[in-house]
This record gives structure tokens, sequence and C-alpha cells, in this order.
């Protein structure tokens, strides 16, 4: 800097014929007049500013300009990490501002954070040059530094903070330069410690204002709880004075609709001149991308401006049509689901406070758990009168009492149950209003649970007034009061439910030991006949005779086992009667047939009473036969010899009665109710000697259901004879056609030879079989083996297959099928041979390829017909 001062030089005429020019070097005193205006003004400055950040923006300005620098910033040390952040970096360039930045002291060289923490001024004239920056001048060329002036901040012994003064270029710094930063770094940093002070003190005071204004709403918060219990009550108060406490607009609890993602309003408080919103529905999606997993997270969503915030910016619309143009909203989490959401809405944007969101929260908590209370105080009173109902409607007695065994509720079953009323027990003790408690099981019951506090219970069995029997079934648990709660019940159909069952088990062994009797009684004389046979003295008449008794007693047997698949089908809803008009005058004779073996051996008298005219009924001709066949069975086996047997038939309006009565031993009344249950029986006597399973009643009464009819059974008492009366729904006149002869002649024909091929896996059964084939003049074959039997079948190509169907590794039915697809035994006839019977479609557990199905013992007539049938064609 230089003054310069100007003089004319005049000639002998008084004229300018030169200038004198003095240039005076002023270099100092106008560095030292700038300094001093710029630190005026720097110090007018910042006495203005109030921000510690502000102050720091204006000093970075003015000190870069005046320097004429690339960048001043000032940055805060934070040793602990080893790190320095940016506070606020001023640039006059293109260089991008370092605001906020992070940076690692390695990056920049260790030995200068050295100097600075010594306190000492840090000069780097060129980073690429300078020993201490030369390795790291990449990180200082990132950042656009080639020269750098460092002024540190020490305070109390501390490095907190350093000036940077940055350069494009190496720049030699001047101990001017040097100096006006030093100064300019310590007032700045001066005045924003003042400021940060001053930050501090208006922060208490705000916070102290702030507190006690949040300890006035909390008391009028409790205070207005506190005399409300209607949950709408509560949340009205609630959110009226959080929304004049806060200054918004809306406060509204808006219940979740996770399923339609939806807020729907349920209550509210808007301020005056503010439309209301109460049960107005708004979708999850305008508040903003994510907003409802925040909330379920249990976080805050808070809009500062719906214009500005990416968030929301795409449903302004939505926004507009409620007047909201900033809100906050708050979930409230109970057992890990979002239930509620409290919304608060501001029409003007706003910064939402971090103490405005917890005033909030702590506001919606304490209303929240209002309501609940109310609702749970609520849900008492309904459950204490619902309780009383519940009490005097269930069909359960049921009686509080004290610890002293007194009285103190009974509800109307167990007044009924108890036939007492409410004003004969209450307030009395138990033993005073049921004296026959005393040392009884109840008794010891009510003392057991008093002293264990675990419940139990018991049957009592109580004597009423003519000596009535009834049962009970108490249980007493534990009261909190130290009483009693008894519920109680009538238990008498199930006492009775019990005995029957009992009884049904009693019958089923009996029938089971009876069963085994009647099974061993034929095999006798079957094991014998066979011991005989194998004998080879035995004269024809032996062998003959030996044949009969097997065949007999083979008879008798299958005759028990018929009966007892026959009451399985039947019962089982199995079987399907052909109901055809019958007239049960031409029934009688065939059951008759059947029994009067029976009957003459035992030289019973019977007595027949057909009806005078015909009795036409709608039924199946075999069942009916076995209907009026067991009966009278029944009444020949329970008729001691020489007795007397009464048959009738009678026509009935709407009905054909069809009787037996006898002069037997007759049935207790016991007896006579449980006559038709299955294996019920009177006892066997000695003389009885034909035996029975106690299955034939059952039968009985099971076809007549089928065909509509009802069966009774009818007794004076023991000794003195049984009547059964079946009627069945008449028919009226209508004779059916007559049927066409199906009888098949049995005996031996010239039936031509024929090739039978037999598979059973039971040798003794096939080896019989083929027996019996060959009697009858065919040529049979054997195997016990199903894969055999195909190769054998391929290669003898039978005319005739026997196949059993439970056959090993291999059904009868699956041979069955490959024969048929066989082109040598396509055209065989095939019959099943089983122990199985048939299901209510007539084929049972045999595939349809099988022409013929019989049963084992098999009716060796039955197949002798069928084979001559086949010879014939």
């Amino acid at each position: 800097w230089f003054t310069f001062s100007y003089t004319p030089v005049r000639d002998a005429d008084g004229q300018v014929a030169g200038v004198v020019c003095i240039g005076t070097e002023t270099t100092a005193q106008v560095v030292m007049q700038l300094r001093q205006a710029f630190r005026l003004t720097l110090a007018d400055e910042l006495r203005e500013l109030g921000s510690p950040q502000e102050i720091l923006v204006r000093a970075s300005r003015r000190l870069g300009e005046y320097l004429d620098a690339a960048r001043v910033g000032y940055v805060e040390v934070n040793d602990a990490e080893g790190q320095f952040t940016v506070r606020h970096d001023w640039t006059a360039s293109d260089l991008a501002p370092l605001t906020g930045q992070t940076m690692d002291y390695d990056d920049f060289g260790p030995r200068t954070l050295e100097d600075l923490r010594a306190g000492l001024i840090l000069k780097l004239e060129d980073t690429a040059r300078d020993e201490r920056s030369a390795a790291f001048a990449h990180s200082y060329e990132a950042i656009g530094v080639r020269s750098v002036l460092g002024v540190p901040l020490v305070k109390d012994g501390r490095l907190c903070a350093v000036l940077r003064i940055h350069h494009r270029e190496p720049h030699r710094w001047t101990d001017e330069e040097v100096v006006l930063a030093q100064d300019t770094a310590e007032r700045t940093w001066a005045a924003v410690e003042r400021a940060r002070a001053e930050e501090q003190r208006r922060a208490a005071e705000e916070a102290l204002l702030s507190n006690a204004k949040l300890q006035a709403f909390q008391i009028e918060l409790s205070d207005t709880l506190r005399m409300l219990s209607e949950p709408g009550d509560i949340i009205a108060a609630s959110t009226a004075l959080l929304g004049r406490y806060l200054d918004v607009s809306r406060v509204l609890f808006a219940q979740v609709n996770e399923a339609k993602a939806s807020f729907d309003v349920q209550y509210g408080w808007t301020a005056p001149g503010v439309p209301g919103m109460a049960g107005r529905i708004s979708q999850v999606h305008h508040f903003g991308a994510g907003a409802l997993a925040q909330l379920r997270a249990g976080q805050a969503v808070a809009v500062d401006d719906v214009e500005r915030d990416e968030r929301t910016s795409a449903h302004l619309r939505a926004f507009a049509s409620m007047g909201v143009r900033s809100f906050l909203a708050l979930p409230l989490v109970r057992g890990g689901r979002l239930s509620i959401v409290l919304l608060l809405h501001r029409q003007e944007p706003c910064r939402w406070q971090q103490q405005e969101v917890q005033r909030a929260r702590d506001m919606a908590e304490r209303a929240w758990s209002g309501v609940e209370a109310a609702r749970a105080q609520a849900a008492l009173r309904a459950e204490r009168d619902q309780s009383r109902y519940v009490f005097d409607s269930m069909t359960e007695g049921f009686a509080m009492l004290d610890p002293d065994c007194t009285l103190v509720q009974m509800n109307a079953e167990g007044r009924r149950i108890s036939r007492v009323t409410s004003g004969d027990v209450i307030g009395r003790k138990v033993w005073e209003v049921f004296p026959k408690v005393v040392n009884s099981g109840l008794h010891e019951l009510y003392e057991q649970v008093m002293v264990t506090g675990k419940g139990s219970s018991i049957e009592y069995k109580r004597v009423l007034d003519g000596d009535e029997i009834s049962w009970m079934e108490v249980r007493a648990y534990p009261a909190l009061d130290g009483g009693l709660a008894v519920f109680y019940r009538d238990i008498n159909e199930r006492k009775r439910g019990e005995q029957k069952l009992k009884e049904a088990d009693r019958r089923k062994d009996e029938f089971l030991a009876m069963l085994a009797h009647e099974l061993r009684n034929p095999l006798a004389p079957i094991a014998a006949a066979a011991e005989l046979l194998s004998r080879s003295e035995l004269d024809s008449y032996d062998l003959k005779h030996s044949s009969d008794v097997i065949a007999r007693q083979v008879a008798h047997m299958t005759s028990l086992v018929n009966d007892l698949l026959d009451i399985s089908r039947v019962t089982g809803g199995l079987v399907a009667i052909e109901r055809v008009p019958l007239d049960m005058n031409e029934i009688l004779p065939e059951a008759l047939e059947q029994v009067s073996p029976l009957i003459r051996t035992r030289a019973h008298q019977l007595i027949v009473n057909h009806a005078p005219g015909p009795a036409w009924v709608w039924g199946d001709r075999t069942r009916l036969v076995q209907v009026i066949a067991n009966l009278l069975n029944n009444a020949a086996k329970y008729t001691p010899a020489g007795g007397q047997i009464d048959v009738g038939i009678e026509v009935r309006p709407g009905h054909v009665a069809m009787s037996v009565r006898d002069d037997g031993i007759g049935m207790s009344p016991d007896l006579v109710e449980s006559a038709f249950e299955l294996f019920a029986q009177a006892e066997r006597s000695p003389d009885r000697t034909e035996g029975g399973l106690g299955i034939g009643l059952a039968l009985v009464r099971a076809i007549v259901a089928l065909h509509g009819g009802t069966v009774t059974a009818r007794s004076d008492g023991i000794g003195r004879g049984s009547e059964f009366l079946v009627l069945l729904p008449e028919a009226g006149d209508k004779r059916p056609p007559a049927a066409p002869s199906t009888s098949v002649s049995l005996s031996p024909a010239n039936t031509p030879e024929l090739k039978v091929l037999i598979v059973d896996d039971n040798v003794d059964a096939g080896r019989m079989l083929a027996m019996l084939m060959k009697l009858a003049g065919h040529r049979a074959f054997v195997e016990h083996i199903p894969q055999h039997a195909l190769e054998m079948a391929r290669l003898l190509q039978p005319d005739v297959c026997l196949l059993d169907i439970g056959l090993p590794g291999m059904s009868g039915n699956e041979v069955a099928r490959r024969l048929r697809a066989l082109p040598e035994t396509s055209g065989a006839l095939l019959i099943a041979v089983t122990g199985y019977s048939r299901g209510p479609n007539g084929e049972g557990a045999v595939a349809p390829e099988f022409d013929h199905h019989l049963i084992k013992p098999i009716e060796s007539g039955r197949l002798l017909a069928l084979l001559r049938q086949i010879g014939a064609h």
C-alpha cells in the first residue's frame, strides 16, 4: 500500500509547468486499519447473532473473504474416536462444503494433529511438499486443498476445536494472516460458547416452563379422568385437553383395520371452526410408504409438511380434503398387536418437536389406560350380572358356602334339586337344612376341600321321602374367602345307563360262554366221527353213519354262524329286503316246517289259528319266515316237554297281527323289558339241551322294524308262559302273480367231465373239495400258491376255477382278474369260495370277475348244480 502527494510546479509566468509527486509506503498503517475495521465489523455482527451456527457461518464468510481463501471451516475434535467433525465450512469457489462430515485423523497426517494438540499454529504452505503432509496429499487433494492454516482452540488443556483456512494453490502464510486468523478464531469461539450458554439458559427456562405446563396438564388430565367412567367421555375429555395444550387442529383416536389397511376414526376432538372427522375412514398408504410397519413396531410417524415430504406428496388431494398440512401418528400397541392410532393434525406446516411427541404419547397412554379401566369395570359389572343370570339359568345346581358352611347363595336349579326355597336355605348352615348330610360322604368332601384347598367330587346317594333313591354328582371347590363353591347335578339317568351297560356286559360274557359251549357241542361228535373214519376196519354202515354225524353237526354249526351273520348284517343296516305282497297264511306253514322237528322232539302240542281270509302284508318272504321260525323255535326251547304252543294270525284295522303264545317258563318283568336286547335270554335249564345264543329275538325285532312293524313281549311272570305279538302294516287284497319255479334238480345226471382247478391255501379244504369233484365225475387239480395256480391254469385250460379269496401273497380277487386276462382261461367259470359273507349289494368282498360266490362251508348240492349247468351248455 502507498500514499501519493501531488504538488504543481509553476514557471516564471505562473503557469503549471510540472508536478512534484511524493510517494510514501503505508502498508503497515493500511493493514492495521483494515484489520481493525474487520475486527470491529465482525464484533458488531457476532454481537447481533444468537445462534452458534449463525456465528460460525458469519465469521467463516468474513474471514474467507478478507483473506481471499478457498475454504474456511471450524472443526470439532473427538480424541476418543480419533476423528474430527466439520461444524461449518465456507467456500468461495466451486468446492463442495464439508459441513457435517466426519473424517479420521489418520487420513491427514498424525503430526499435524500433534502440533495442534500442543497449541501450535499449523502452517502447511504446500501439502504435497511438506514432510508432515506429503504422504497424505491425496486426502487433501480430495477436498481441494493445497495449503492449510490451522489455529487450535485449546480449553482446559484439551484441544476442542480448530479453525482451518484453505487455499487451492500453494500459499505462503504471512504473520499478519496468522495473527488475524488466531484473533478471529478466539473471538468467534468465545462468541459461540456465549451463544451456547445462552441457548442452554433459554432451554432450561423453556424446560422449566414446559414442565410447569406439563404438570398442570397432567394434573388437569388426571382430575378429569378420575371423574369419568364411560370410555367415550374419557377419550373426548383427554383429546380436548391435548388439542388445546399442543395447539393443534384435531386430535383423533382411530381404529386400525389391518384387512383394509385403513384408519377408522371413532373418537376425536376438533378445534373451533375445523370440520370434524368422526366416522371417517383414511387409507394407511396416504400417510407414507411403510407407515403401517412403523406403527406396528411402536414408532411414531411425523410429517412436517405433506407437500414437501416425499412420503405424502403423492396424496395431497386426500390431505387437502381433510384440511391437513402436517400430522403426527402415534401407535398404541397392546399384546404385540396394533389396535389404536392417535392422530394429531395441523392446518399449517410445522416441525414436530420431540417433547410434543412425548406429551402426546403420554396422554394417549393415560387416556387409553383409563378407557381400558372403564371397560374392565363395565365388564366386571356385566360379568357379575351375567354370572347371576347364568347361575339362575344353568341346568346344574350351584351353592356358595362361607367358611362356617353357611349357605350364602343357591341358584334356581339347586333349589329344585334340593327341593327347598330360597328362604329355607340362605343364611342357614348346611347341617340345619340337610341333617342327613352329617357324617356322610358329602360331609367328608366339604371338610377335605376346606383343609386341602383342592377341588374334589363324589357321587352321593340320598334317600328321599318314600324311600326314593336319588343320585347326585357333587363337586366342591375352595372359594376365595375360605368357603366353598359347590356344583351338583342329578345323575339318575346316568346311573340307570351304567346299570344297563353292566347288564349288557354281563349278557355279552354269558353269550361268549354260551357260544363256546354251542360250538364245542358239535365239534365233539365231529372229532369222534373223523377218528372213526380214519380206521380201515369200518364197514359201509359205520362209514355212512359217521358221515351223517359230521354232516348233521356241520349243519348245526353253520346255522349258528348264519344266525350271527344275520344279526350283524340286519342291525348294521346291510340287508335290503324285497317287499312284495305276501299272505301271512301262506308264510306260516313254511316256518312251521322248519320248527316241526324240534316241536315233535319235545312232544309239544301245537295249535294254529289262521286268519279267515287273506292276510296281506308287504314283505320279504325269506325274512318273514325267519321271524316266525325264530319265535316258534324260542317257544319250543323255553317250554318244558309236553307243553302247548298257540300260533295265530289275525287281520286288524291297518295291520296284520301274528302271535306266538306258550305255557313255558315265562319271564320276569326285567327280562320282558330287555327281551329284544342282543344276547338277552333266561337262565338255561338242564332240559333245554338245544341251547341258544340270545340273538334270536334281537334279530326278530330288527327284521320286523325293516318291514315298518313292531314286536312286543308279554308274560304274567316266572312259570306262567310268554306271548310275542308281531304287527305288520296291512297291504290289502293284492294277490301277487305266481312265481316261476326255480328249483334245481341235484340228482346225478349225465354231466360231462369237467376240468376243475381248486386254489385254496388250506390243504385239507382243497383236498376234500377235490375228492367231491372226483366223486361227481370231474377231473380236479389242487394248487395252494396263487402264482403256481396261474401257471397251472395256463397249461390245463380248466373249465371251472374254484378260488379261495384269502390267499397268501395274492388275493383270490387278483387271481380272478388275471385269469380273465389270460386267453386260455378267459371263458372259464370262476367261482369264489370264501368264509366272508355277502355285503349290502350282494357281492361282498369278491371281485366282479367271479360268476358265482359260495360261502364256506360249501353246500355241495348247490356247487354240483352249478357244474351241471355249465356241463349242459
